[in-house]
């Protein structure tokens, strides 16, 4: 049996999913500054160490993009006070440096994946379109609370014995009418 796949955009979906998103964006942007204000504030002692952790802390975003980003070297002295043109340098330890900002295409990306869904059909392509696959799948849900109905305990089917099949018809009529 061949299968159809149809990828379909909702604005119902689109209005629902679009909140949510910014709020995920908005929660991700404070975590990340506080993992990023942590960051900033350890030294490193070489060059390569403070790189390889601001590369592991950008990794992990997912609706933000970076702006500036760096390391900065920062030279310790021996002495208290401010060095003078002699004093020798103790060490040098490296800050990490970057600003991160919501990024407006990742966030649309992130909306339009979650407002698309796929229906799936074995309906030739030929005899109906995606509008009308989509319609009969919406109407799907009448004809099934109709089945619920009769399935259900306000429909006295099985208090009834019928035994030949035209009461039973007629019965089935009676109801769908009613």
């Amino acid at each position: 049996m061949q299968q159809r796949w149809i990828g379909l955009d909702s604005e119902a979906a689109r209005g629902r999913v679009e909140p949510a998103i910014n709020r995920k964006a908005k929660k991700e942007m404070e975590t990340v500054q506080k993992r990023i204000r942590h960051l900033q504030a350890r030294d490193f002692s070489c060059e390569n160490e403070a790189q390889g952790a601001l590369a592991q802390e950008l990794k992990k975003l997912k609706l933000l993009r970076v702006g500036n980003q760096g390391v900065s070297p920062i030279k310790r002295y021996a002495t208290k006070g401010k060095p003078g043109p002699k004093t020798p340098v103790k060490r040098v330890d490296w800050k990490c440096k970057v600003e991160i900002e919501i990024d407006p295409d990742l966030v649309e990306n992130a909306i339009s994946m979650g407002a698309c869904f796929v229906l799936g059909t074995n309906v030739d392509p030929n005899d109906f379109g995606a509008k009308e696959v989509l319609d009969t799948y919406k109407a799907q849900s009448s004809l099934e609370q109709g089945f619920r109905f009769i399935q259900g305990q306000t429909f006295l089917a099985d208090s009834l014995f019928l035994k030949k099949p035209a009461p039973i018809e007629a019965l089935l009529t009676v109801m769908c009418l009613s």
